[in-house]
């Protein structure tokens, strides 16, 4: 009996480091497989990786491939999300960054769909992209996960992120300016034309003598058209994308 006891705690010593393994593997939140980042570097990240899936209790993680797949549209993120293994799957996000065709993707669910919406989305693409084209990638990681944590605490307040109204303020004082030197031109040109003054009949302005009438024909001017309105893709400029539905949120772009 006991023989039997001390193979069955040996079994159990040497199946340890196998579980502890799989359970490192689930709750890995970076995985560099490019090795775009030095060992330093790598820990570095890691550590700010779990600081910020702790403190919002959703998983956020980025992973970096050579393999050429993604192609921007968000959907090889979506892929590997479900490969991978998350504590709730329905709450947590991935970077995805492939250098074999120099494009970047976004997948996440739950509080990272809430808070990385249309606006969140280029808000947050604007805070790391520029730093990936440069090849700094441990600061376009640092300002990814910068950015979910501004977007994350926007979002648990109950006020996700929406682009702020400079652009509407601008096109609006340049609608004014327009208004006002439009007004000054046609004054000055309306000063120019006192001489002249309007008839009060459209006959006072043809020379007798000079309209004959030789034909006399309906001609038909208008018809009914009905139109539909194609659907617009949801791109932006600079060719990146954003799709939401069932709860999720993707896109991406290139670097």
């Amino acid at each position: 009996m006991k023989k039997v006891l001390s193979i069955i705690l040996a079994l159990l010593m040497l199946s340890l480091p196998l579980c502890m393994s799989a359970s490192a593997m689930s709750t890995t939140l970076l995985v560099d497989n490019a090795e775009l980042l030095s060992s330093t570097e790598n820990t570095e990240i890691s550590k700010q990786l779990a600081e910020i899936s702790e403190k919002y209790s959703c998983d956020v993680v980025i992973f970096t491939t050579e393999e050429g797949e993604a192609d921007g549209d968000g959907d090889y993120a979506e892929e590997l999300y479900g490969e991978l293994s998350y504590e709730d799957s329905d709450n947590a996000c991935i970077l995805l960054v492939d250098m074999g065709s120099r494009k970047w993707e976004y997948y996440g669910r739950g509080l990272a769909h809430k808070a990385v919406n249309e606006d969140g989305f280029n808000y947050l693409a604007d805070k790391f992209e520029p730093l990936l084209s440069e090849g700094e990638y441990y600061d376009a990681f640092s300002a990814f996960i910068d950015g979910c944590d501004e977007l994350f605490e926007m979002a648990e307040n109950g006020k996700p992120y929406t682009e702020p109204f400079s652009f509407c303020i601008s096109f609006f004082v340049a609608l004014a300016i327009g208004i006002v030197l439009a007004f000054i031109v046609t004054a000055v040109m309306k000063g120019q034309l006192k001489s002249v003054r309007s008839k009060a009949d459209a006959r006072d302005y043809v020379v007798d003598g000079s309209f004959k009438l030789t034909e006399n024909r309906n001609i038909f001017l208008y018809r009914n058209v009905s139109r539909v309105v194609k659907p617009q893709s949801n791109s932006s400029s600079n060719g990146r994308s954003f799709s939401s539905g069932g709860g999720a949120s993707k896109g991406g772009g290139s670097f």
